[in-house]
């Protein structure tokens, strides 16, 4: 006989839970399916109104030129035209004003604002200054830590104090002149430098106690023409301890020549410094733009 299947009301309970279960499982999916619908829908209905909003904006645009005749349409398009031209160069104007007074602004904070024209070699730190009336006995000599060494540097960056707009058209604020010669400054590099001597000029010496290096207005390491193998495989740096600036008896901003006494490296055969004369003393002839003859005003001050 067969056996059948006997539906307790504890098993109809069980089955109308598991029923439910899947109903409330298939239905997930459906909701997430209406919500994407739904947001597509809105997305589209957007669009529509959008497109609605800009069709009635060009019907009213198109409605204030309907009952005019052909003279009035003519006048009324000229008239717009007219008036839009106009708000044009209105809003170029006002442009146009806003750059002129920011460069304004821009020019006149350049001509204000004071820029060190001075030498980066010899932009200051020397230990001793002299003063040379075109020739070779020294009117008068200070040291780094006295009254009149502290008044000397005072003028001296003031001489070299320019705008920085004047420092821009002059070409005087990224670079300066050097010229480099065989002319020799002497056994020991202590010879005053002849152009000066010969042409009665006034000069000031600048004297280090510890050398320093010949350096390009940018801070670069100026690098010798003289430079040969041996120098480069050493390392050595062009240097100096001494440099005379030419003080001009002229007022303005002028051209004046600064000698610098450079020390060459000496190499034997062997490509090793010389033991006996390790270096060689060369002028370097650098021309800057300064106002030297704010010096020489105040030469008998600083004699005194």
């Amino acid at each position: 006989m067969e056996e059948k299947e006997v539906t307790t009301p504890q098993n109809e309970e069980q089955i109308e839970k598991q029923t439910e279960g899947q109903i409330v499982e298939s239905a997930e999916p459906t909701d997430v399916a209406t919500e994407s619908v739904t947001d597509a829908e809105n997305a589209e209905n957007g669009k529509k109104k959008k497109t609605k909003k800009e069709k009635k904006s060009k019907q009213e645009d198109l409605s204030q030129y309907e009952n005019l005749s052909d003279d009035e349409l003519y006048a009324k398009i000229q008239t717009d035209k007219l008036l839009k031209k106009k708000k044009n160069r209105r809003i170029a104007t006002i442009v146009g004003m806003c750059f002129a007074f920011a460069l304004a602004v821009v020019i006149i904070v350049l001509a204000a604002v004071p820029v060190s024209l001075k030498p980066r070699f010899i932009d200051g730190g020397f230990d001793q200054v002299k003063l040379y009336p075109g020739t070779a006995n020294a009117d008068a000599s200070f040291s780094v830590g006295t009254e009149r060494y502290d008044e000397f540097m005072k003028i001296y960056n003031e001489a070299f104090s320019q705008s920085y707009i004047s420092a821009i058209f002059n070409g005087s604020l990224f670079t300066y002149s050097i010229e480099e010669n065989t002319e020799s400054a002497g056994e020991n590099g202590t010879q005053l430098p002849p152009s000066f001597i010969s042409n009665n000029s006034y000069f000031v010496e600048l004297r280090f106690t510890e050398p320093q290096t010949f350096t390009k207005q940018n801070g670069g390491v100026f690098h010798s023409k003289l430079e040969n193998r041996w120098w480069t495989a050493s390392g050595i740096n062009l240097q100096f301890t001494t440099a005379y600036l030419e003080v001009k008896q002229s007022e303005g901003w002028q051209n004046v020549n600064v000698y610098v006494v450079g020390y060459y490296p000496n190499f034997n055969t062997s490509g090793s410094l010389n033991e006996t004369d390790p270096y060689d003393y060369y002028y370097i002839e650098v021309t800057v733009r300064a106002n030297t003859n704010l010096i020489y005003e105040a030469w008998d001050d600083l004699c005194f």
